[in-house]
């Protein structure tokens, strides 16, 4: 039998294998499926609805790099959480993600001029919305990285996916031509969220 002492060198390793393994399986699993859903989508719907939502995703992406500030990677780095430390980086975070969210959504009438394609200003209005989702869950996000809960993490990305796709698929499938793209992505963030 081992001794005692033998147990913190295998738990420890044991735990890390875990860990990686389910990260390994969040990135993988979701690009997978992602890839899988793209190519049924891509079957289904013209590439003018990739290249509608393709333009929208510039904006909306290049918005959402400016939407953490560092505060979520402060969480997992911090020697010492306490509560008004989560309390500040989740406030703060909805607040800069609601402000870029109106942003988005103010400018997109003058992003869809540009283009010159009217449908532009309520694709990049939807899509804004997941900035604020973003927010919603970044802190909580952070906690479970912080606590190296990758299980938890992998199965949340995955369900979230699977739920984006099923909607996603059958909005095209019933002829909801770009909007299911919209939809698939919002619906993602929302079952992310919860």
């Amino acid at each position: 039998t081992q001794g005692a002492s033998d147990t913190p060198d295998i738990e420890p390793n044991d735990q890390a294998t875990r860990n990686i393994a389910w990260s390994a399986i969040d990135k993988w699993g979701t690009q997978a499926l992602s890839f899988l859903v793209m190519l049924v989508l891509a079957r289904l719907l013209g590439p003018e609805s990739f290249g509608l939502v393709a333009i929208a995703s510039v904006f909306t992406t290049s918005v959402q790099i400016f939407s953490d500030q560092g505060m979520t990677e402060a969480i997992i780095q911090r020697p010492k959480i306490e509560q008004h430390h989560l309390n500040a980086a989740f406030w703060g975070n909805m607040a800069w993600c609601i402000t870029l969210q109106l942003l988005v959504f103010i400018g997109s009438n003058s992003i869809s001029r540009l283009y010159g394609e009217p449908r532009l200003t309520g694709i990049l209005r939807s899509l804004s919305i997941g900035l604020v989702l973003s927010a919603l869950s970044s802190t909580q996000h952070s906690l479970l990285r912080r606590e190296f809960r990758f299980k938890s993490l992998a199965i949340r990305a995955i369900v979230a996916k699977i739920a984006g796709a099923a909607v996603g698929i059958g909005a095209a499938l019933l002829g909801f031509g770009v909007w299911s793209l919209v939809a698939q992505t919002l619906v993602s963030g929302v079952v992310g969220v919860v």
